[in-house]
């Protein structure tokens, strides 16, 4: 499972209007990895969007194609998108305390972790792996604390969101196609028959990556994390995060249901 633009004139206003804000955005986003967490949301989407040309298109991705897709996981934008919806959504305050946590033992060695899990969850392997490391998540020793990081940042309902958002745009784009030929009312109707399913699917996935990623953590350093993911500025982090990530899918999910209703 893998949980997730403006153009040209508008984008170049865009950037000249915050630079201010850019300086401490790009401290904060030093101290998250940012630009690697991008890069992997990148080389997903890559590769998701040649599966769905496959599936949905019926073709093989040419040199044509492929550059369609590198187009749409455009890095740069990507990153402005996220600039962009951190600024608006986190005060300097929040910025300060966020980067300083980051930039702690305790910061540095958890999200460090945390962006390592991420990049070798990637692998369809290693994430089969992680998943059955457990039968029922109840049973991990450390499931209270991750249930309390999981029902905190609300990392269910907000995946959900994210996933089921770009889900709708891609369908309605083919919607009138030949490729699916749904209305927008059936659309919606598979999506919510769909949606527990879905919920269940993230939240063994949340916990299979907890588990694995905060393995090397003493029970002390995963309480001081989550604690600063329970203050004001790590759930301010946490949803302007969100913001961009699922703006972000909804965007990649658009162009590309454009694409392939033109394949």
């Amino acid at each position: 499972m893998r949980l997730i633009f403006v153009a040209g004139f508008s984008l170049l206003a865009w950037v000249q209007a915050a630079t201010a804000d850019q300086a401490r955005v790009a401290q904060l986003f030093d101290a998250l990895n940012m630009d690697e967490i991008i890069s992997i949301m990148q080389d997903e989407g890559k590769l998701d969007a040649a599966a769905t040309i496959e599936i949905y298109a019926e073709r093989a991705v040419d040199d044509e194609v492929k550059a369609q897709i590198d187009r749409i996981f455009d890095i740069t934008e990507m990153r402005v998108v996220l600039i962009n919806l951190t600024s608006e959504n986190m005060n300097d305050a929040q910025i300060a305390a966020a980067t300083e946590f980051l930039n702690s033992d305790v910061g540095m060695r958890a999200n460090t972790l945390e962006t390592t899990a991420r990049r070798a969850i990637s692998d369809d392997l290693i994430e089969e792996y992680a998943l059955s490391q457990f039968d029922d998540a109840s049973e991990l020793p450390r499931y209270k604390q991750f249930q309390d990081l999981i029902t905190t940042l609300d990392l269910i309902d907000q995946n959900t969101y994210g996933a089921m958002g770009a889900q709708y745009v891609f369908m309605r784009q083919l919607g009138g196609t030949e490729a699916l030929g749904l209305t927008d009312d059936a659309i919606t109707e598979l999506l919510m028959a769909s949606e527990e399913e879905l919920r269940v699917g993230i939240a063994e996935w949340l916990y299979g990556f907890f588990n694995m990623a905060y393995a090397p953590l003493s029970d002390a350093d995963l309480t001081t994390y989550i604690a600063f993911q329970k203050s004001d500025a790590g759930q301010a982090l946490n949803r302007s995060l969100f913001a961009g990530f699922n703006e972000l899918s909804v965007r990649h999910a658009q162009k590309m249901g454009a694409m392939v209703a033109e394949l």
